[in-house]
C-alpha cells in the first residue's frame, strides 16, 4: 500500500494506469488479481456504465481511451461487468442494473464499434479508436 502511494506522490494518476496496462500487457488467461483503480467514484444512479466510465477516466486523470483500453484488457479476463467490480469495488449487482451501451462481449470484436447502437465496423483495429474519439467520447 506505501509503494502506491509514494508512486502517486512522484507520478500522475495517468502515468501510474499506463504503467499498470504495460505491466499487464499480456492477455493469458491465467489468474492475477486486480488491483481497484487509484480513484473509483460509485456510479450515481442516473449514470448509464459509459457516461461512469468516462467519470473514472475523469478521475484517474487519463483520457477515455485509456481507460477504456485498461477496463477492456481486464474484461479480456473476467468479463466487462466483473472487470469493473474488481477495479472499482462496485458490487456487481449495481454495476448491472445499469444501462448498458456496449454490445455484449465487445471485446473479442475489436474491429467493431463496442457500442449496440453503431453499426461502424473497420478493418484496422487503431482506426475504432480514431472512430470512438470521433463519434462517442467527445
Amino acid at each position: 500500500m506505501h509503494f502506491h502511494l509514494l508512486v502517486l506522490k512522484r507520478k500522475s494518476i495517468k502515468n501510474v494506469l499506463m504503467m499498470i496496462m504495460e505491466t499487464h500487457q499480456d492477455h493469458s488467461n491465467e489468474h492475477r488479481e486486480f488491483m481497484p483503480l487509484p480513484a473509483h467514484p460509485p456510479p450515481k444512479r442516473d449514470d448509464t456504465i459509459f457516461s461512469w466510465m468516462k467519470k473514472l477516466a475523469n478521475a484517474n486523470e487519463c483520457p477515455m481511451k485509456v481507460m477504456f483500453a485498461y477496463v477492456t484488457n481486464r474484461a479480456r479476463e473476467r468479463g466487462f461487468l466483473e472487470a469493473l467490480h474488481l477495479l472499482t469495488r462496485v458490487p456487481i449487482e449495481t454495476i448491472s442494473m445499469m444501462d448498458n451501451e456496449f454490445r455484449d462481449e465487445f471485446w473479442k470484436y475489436p474491429k467493431q464499434c463496442p457500442f449496440k447502437e453503431c453499426d461502424y465496423t473497420t478493418r484496422k483495429k487503431t482506426s475504432i479508436i480514431k472512430h470512438l474519439n470521433k463519434k462517442h467520447w467527445n
